[in-house]
């Protein structure tokens, strides 16, 4: 694999994004959600995450492939930032409700809901944009953002406040607190504020008493029976994911070591789960029962894990300069690259889909483990989460690999 390689996979999907996933002129109202295959649909929420990691894609690879700057960046964001909770919605202002119809109309109780992982997303994602630090507007929208969150807050160190409407009850599971937990680090890396630090610690000691346990992490599933589509092999790569990030911004010593031990002890775990083929597969035979019901050991998640694990192994190398990351996103990079849609549909290609076998060696398996929607699986290609984080990912490594 070849940084040509990787750049013209990158290009590809982008492509796909603009092509296929777009709203009118120009991606004005946003991208959409997905594309369900087998329904003959593609999904018209407007989610901000999707949206945000999208912003981070183009910029991203505006710096690393010199690609020029568009319409469609500029669109997305002003979208965005418009679709943020103001002074209206009471006690929601900063916080991003979970999808529009159609970028415009929020839909029910489900449109309007607040995710955990879906804002810790959005405000990481645009915090990490190179123009953070000169651009007022959207450095305030992140501190709206951070402090609607730092506000509810659990002292246990979970985010979530029983008090504010449409907030996502169930907010104990790894994937609704590491995302946020990294979002207020970088946002004290940027404004030097303490609220923000204190707030990434309470959440990085939740973690790390509560949620890593010896030989495995504690899962959604397991904690409150929510996410049960959710494989294993996921909220473990969001694990691994924010705590380099906590080590590489943490500043207390024995916080940071204890968050070392954890992360070393949780790379060991996502190799054990690393197919040949560079695959990181869903789950292995040595978990216990109980943890999720997407078990199928020889399915690989592209919805929720491919390229979380992809960013945190590169993450993981940079801050701990550990060779046997580094090693392991080479791999699954290349598994990723090998595997990207071509001849399929022009309606796809380009894409991932949310579902690959490693031993037939072909899309397959379902995300209908209690969820009628199906948010995954083979017949759901995603813009935000699959391929934007596998895109963020493959950026990533990009570096690292020979012309």
């Amino acid at each position: 694999m070849t940084k040509k390689m990787v750049a013209k996979s990158i290009s590809d999907c982008i492509d796909w994004i603009k092509g296929q996933m777009c709203s009118f002129n120009k991606a004005s109202w946003g991208i959409y959600e997905r594309i369900r295959i087998d329904q003959n649909q593609r999904v018209c929420w407007t989610r901000p995450d999707c949206n945000a990691e999208f912003l981070f894609v183009l910029d991203l690879n505006k710096q690393i492939n010199n690609i020029d700057s568009d319409e469609y960046f500029e669109n997305i964001l002003q979208w965005l930032l418009k679709k943020q909770n103001g002074p209206e919605t009471g006690d929601k202002v900063g916080s991003f409700p979970f999808y529009f119809l159609d970028g415009c109309f929020t839909d029910g109780e489900s449109g309007r809901c607040l995710y955990q992982n879906d804002n810790g997303k959005v405000l990481y994602s645009l915090l990490s944009l190179s123009r953070i630090s000169d651009d007022d507007t959207l450095l305030q929208s992140c501190k709206s953002l951070a402090d609607f969150w730092v506000k509810n807050q659990s002292e246990k160190g979970y985010f979530f406040n029983p008090e504010i409407p449409d907030m996502h009850s169930l907010a104990k599971g790894p994937c609704f607190v590491g995302w946020m937990m990294m979002g207020m680090y970088k946002i004290y890396s940027i404004t030097n504020k303490q609220k923000y630090l204190v707030s990434a610690r309470k959440a990085l000691k939740y973690l790390l008493d509560d949620i890593i346990l010896e030989s495995r992490i504690r899962t959604s599933y397991e904690l409150e029976k929510f996410e049960a589509w959710r494989p294993y092999s996921s909220e473990l790569a969001i694990v691994l994911y924010a705590l380099t990030i906590a080590i590489k911004n943490e500043t207390a010593q024995p916080l940071k070591e204890q968050a070392i031990i954890k992360v070393k002890a949780s790379l060991k775990q996502m190799e054990k789960l690393q197919h040949k083929t560079g695959a990181i597969v869903n789950n292995d035979d040595n978990l216990p029962d109980g943890l999720t019901l997407q078990t199928d050991k020889n399915l690989c998640d592209l919805v929720y894990t491919q390229g979380f694990a992809l960013r945190a192994l590169v993450e993981y190398y940079q801050t701990l300069k550990d060779d046997k990351a580094l090693k392991m996103a080479k791999r699954l990079g290349e598994f990723l690259v090998n595997i990207q849609c071509k001849n399929e549909s022009p309606l796809w290609d380009g894409a991932w889909r949310g579902a690959y076998n490693v031993e037939s060696k072909c899309w397959s398996g379902r995300c209908t483990q209690n969820n009628k929607i199906d948010e995954g699986g083979m017949f759901s290609v995603y813009t935000g989460w699959c391929c934007t984080n596998i895109m963020l990912g493959l950026l990533s490594l990009e570096k690292y690999l020979n012309d």
